[in-house]
């Protein structure tokens, strides 16, 4: 599978365009339990592709956090799926994780930054994930789509030592 799509860089904010290689895709309940599916099978592409380990622990963090939020919030009434599929683009440089699901509207990039200078006690309560989120991975993107999905795609770039899967 190929996807097209254009992306902003985060550093430089230049957008590229670009096709993918689809590496999985995953249909799961958005239940936390659900959450080891997608931590195995991530961790298991990140070890096949030699992708170091600094790298393929902020992809499961924030696989982790993602995931984590909507299964707890998306669905207010329970029940509902997330989609997740991972991608590779063509010179093996970076990996994406686009996470689609039907829950109720929330972009990740509106929620404000807590104020991780202010005393633990002090500080609001919740953002601070998403704030891990922005950190740790090299591109954020949200949409809506027309047809009620919320979709979330977070990129990682690779150092040279990760392999382009074929």
């Amino acid at each position: 599978m190929t996807t097209k799509r254009v992306k902003m860089d985060k550093t430089s904010g230049r957008s590229e365009d670009r096709r993918d290689r689809g590496i999985f895709t995953l249909d799961l309940p958005a239940r936390r339990d659900a959450f080891e599916e997608l931590r195995s099978r991530l961790a298991a592409v990140a070890a096949e592709l030699r992708v170091p380990e600094q790298e393929t622990d902020h992809l499961l963090i924030a696989a982790d956090e993602v995931f984590s939020n909507i299964a707890e919030y998306a669905y207010p009434d329970g029940g509902g799926t997330v989609e997740v599929r991972l991608t590779q683009n063509a010179d093996g440089t970076e990996l994406s994780m686009i996470f689609s699901d039907r829950g109720i509207p929330f972009d990740p990039l509106e929620a404000e930054v807590p104020d991780t200078s202010a005393p633990p006690a002090a500080r609001r309560v919740g953002g601070l994930g998403i704030h891990i989120v922005r950190n740790i991975m090299d591109g954020i993107a949200y949409r809506r789509t027309d047809d009620g999905r919320n979709l979330l795609t977070l990129t990682k770039r690779l150092s040279g030592n990760a392999e382009v899967r074929p």
